[in-house]
Formats: structure tokens, sequence, C-alpha cells
């Protein structure tokens, strides 16, 4: 897939998947031809769920996907909590000539369900809180790039990073994410999310998920306890304080 270069004028990456050829064809040249995005788009078109989710899996980074929702074999509910696995900051927008899985698509965190039928009287509204989300999201993703992988994870859903032997874990929920790098790496490439804070050797919290704070625990919104290493008690305290004393 065409890219871009980085920044704000990055190109923008989307896909089509639809098993509907001619239907495929209409979206990609509304998305290329009918549509000011505000800067460079590309757009590739799959037939099936598994051809695209093995160019993710070979590294192809998306950033809005549109899928269709009935597809033979794998359908559009179960492509995405493939995306999902490992993509968590790309935009998906289910089509659909139905609307009875519209709820489903909230369980994958869909940025929107479009029908079929509504294309043309819609198109122009969604277009428009697309071009708003990639403007902003991209400033909220922490980017995972390896020879083999490469995965975004927003900001905002780290609770807190930690070192594990040759490892930096990320917990994103429930969910433990593996890279490696060191602890200072992980740091360095945060830098410019000031809600994170060092509060022991090998952990780094993201303040935004601390539910309570006590002079020497933060308590974290999913009930986990971690305890402020003695020598940076002081430093946590002045960092929080700054930072939500700024909000």
């Amino acid at each position: 897939m065409p890219a871009g270069a980085d920044g704000s004028d990055r190109m923008i990456s989307m896909a089509v998947v639809e098993d509907n050829e001619e239907f495929a064809g209409l979206l990609r040249r509304r998305i290329l031809s009918e549509t000011d995005w505000g800067t460079a788009v590309s757009v590739s078109v799959y037939l099936s769920p598994e051809e695209f989710l093995r160019e993710a899996a070979a590294g192809t980074q998306v950033d809005v996907a549109f899928l269709d929702v009935e597809m033979p074999g794998m359908n559009g509910m179960e492509l995405a909590a493939g995306i999902r696995s490992r993509d968590k900051g790309m935009l998906l927008v289910f089509v659909s000539s139905f609307s009875r899985y519209a709820v489903e698509g909230y369980q994958v965190y869909a940025f929107d369900y479009l029908l079929k039928s509504q294309m043309d009287c819609r198109w122009d509204k969604l277009a428009g809180r697309l071009r708003k989300a990639l403007a902003e999201g991209r400033e909220k993703l922490y980017t995972i790039q390896t020879m083999n992988r490469t995965e975004r994870i927003p900001v905002d859903e780290i609770l807190y990073i930690y070192k594990e032997e040759k490892y930096a874990l990320i917990a994103v929920g429930a969910e433990r994410i593996a890279v490696r790098k060191t602890m200072r790496e992980i740091a360095e490439e945060l830098g410019d999310h000031r809600q994170f804070v060092q509060v022991k050797k090998g952990i780094l919290v993201n303040m935004e998920k601390v539910q309570k704070a006590t002079a020497r625990e933060l308590v974290m919104q999913n009930g986990e306890s971690i305890v402020i290493g003695r020598m940076y008690v002081d430093e946590v305290r002045e960092r929080m304080h700054a930072y939500f004393g700024r909000k």
C-alpha cells in the first residue's frame, strides 16, 4: 500500500473490505474522487477478510477501514475482532444493507455503522467526522514498529508500562502488550504525552488512569495498586499536582 511522509500531512491510508466488487469500486471512487480529505489519500480494495488480515499481519498500516458486515466465511464483525487484536487505533466503519448488526459494532469500538441505502444522504457527515478524528487521533496513538509488526495503541487507554526481563509490557485493560524496548526508549517516545510519570524503577504510570493516590500508593481505575518507590515519592507528588493543576 502506498506510504506517505510522517507528520500531519502524511497520506491517509484507507481500505475497503467488501466481497461485492461493484459496490467496492463505487465506495472507492466516492472516497477518492468525491471527498475532500485535506491531504492525499490511498484506498486499497480487498474482496475477502482473509486477504486484508494477511496484509495487516505483514505490517500494512491502515488508518480507516470500511468493512462489509455480511461476507462469506469470516464476517465483518469477526474481521473487526481480528483487527482490534493488533490495532486499537484503526477507525472501523461497518457498511451493510441491514441495521440489525449495529449494536454489535460497539463491542469492537466501531467508529460508525453505515447503511448502503443511506450512503448518499449520510456520506458528507461521516466523512467530516472521519476527517476530524484522523486529525486528532494521530497525536494520541503510540505506535510500536518492529521488523515484523506494527501496532497502534491509543495513549489514553494505557494504564501503565513496566519492565519484565527484556521486554516492556504495556497494560491496556486486562491485556499486556510486549515490546522489546528499554523503559528509557518508551519514556522518550511518550515524551510529548505529559500524563506519564515514573513511579519506581521500571514502571511508568498514566496519571489519567489513577483513581486514588496516597503518599506511597496509586490505585488505578482497574483496581490495581502500584506502590510508589521511596526515591520517587516527591517527584510523583509534584508531577501530579502540576499536571492536574493545569486542567
